[in-house]
């Protein structure tokens, strides 16, 4: 199962829940004011799309 994250729209807290691919963010209540007003965060690796050159770049000369 995938780790999401995610804001609480009523309270403003960050947190992250595994989920299933199947659940609605509707229906994600927030651990902490158990509000279901949660919104879906972009993480930044799942933002990058297929383009790693930049990446695989730095990798093969150790990052410099």
């Amino acid at each position: 199962m995938p780790i999401y994250e995610y804001v609480c729209k009523a309270c403003g807290k960050e947190f992250m829940m595994q989920q299933p691919m199947a659940s609605k963010v509707k229906d994600t209540a927030c651990p902490y004011c158990k509000e279901k007003q949660a919104e879906k965060k972009v993480s930044p690796f799942s933002s990058q799309g297929g383009d790693r050159s930049n990446c695989d770049k730095g990798l093969s000369r150790g990052g410099g």
